[in-house]
């Protein structure tokens, strides 16, 4: 099984996390390649000379400044050999405020808080890979429950864009898709209406139709889960 490759030029940071979470990530190393220390020198002097080799990894994590004056450089090869390879690509970093996800063809991207990356979410992702093979990237940023949360997520966002859009008749498709993240249910396999589109626009009514449909997948899923 290939590896997940996570780079980390601030070790004691990462075991402030661990200790506070009381995660050790040595038990992973099977699966895990935590390039802390020393191996994150050896790891940064190798993209420095555009020599890595990706071939072991199945996805790649990385502090998002983690290489000084040379972290947009190397990131975008990073990022590049990801999209490549159609492996997934997770940044993290104390200054992002919101987790942003992203999906391009057969490439994916997941932007989240160092907190949220060193937390349980983290040893739930590794220990479902350990067991699957599946890369349940949504996991690190969602946790158990991450499906569904997507979805509730979702689903109040078109509640909202509803409730604002009340007085108009028709809408931009891409301006809802926009603003309620709809598109994320099309990953995760959702049963929902499928609405009309007329040259990129669509009734209200049809977004209503929509959260009347994903109200009912939520409502059985929390059936299920009792």
């Amino acid at each position: 099984m290939k590896k997940i490759l996570l780079i980390e030029d601030r070790q004691s940071r990462q075991q402030l996390f661990m200790n506070h979470t009381n995660i050790d990530l040595n038990e992973y190393r099977d699966i895990l390649d935590n390039k802390i220390g020393k191996a994150y020198d050896e790891v940064y002097e190798s993209f420095q000379n555009r020599d890595f080799d990706f071939d072991d990894y199945a996805m790649v994590i990385v502090h998002k400044s983690a290489f000084n004056g040379d972290t947009q450089e190397v990131l975008y090869g990073i990022e590049n050999e990801c999209k490549n390879r159609a492996i997934p690509l997770v940044l993290f970093s104390g200054g992002i405020t919101a987790n942003y996800y992203e999906e391009e063809k057969s490439f994916k991207k997941l932007e989240l808080n160092s907190k949220d990356l060193y937390s349980q979410n983290l040893k739930m992702f590794l220990e479902n890979y350990r067991k699957s093979g599946n890369i349940g990237l949504l996991m690190l940023s969602y946790g158990q429950r991450w499906k569904l949360d997507i979805v509730l997520n979702c689903m109040e966002k078109i509640n909202i864009f509803i409730e604002t859009h009340k007085d108009e008749e028709d809408i931009l498709y891409d301006e809802f898709v926009n603003h309620t993240e709809f598109h994320l249910l099309e990953s995760l396999k959702v049963q929902y209406y499928k609405p009309t589109i007329e040259n990129g626009w669509l009734y209200l009514s049809e977004v209503e139709k929509i959260a009347l449909s994903i109200a009912l997948y939520i409502k059985e899923s929390l059936t299920y889960e009792k």
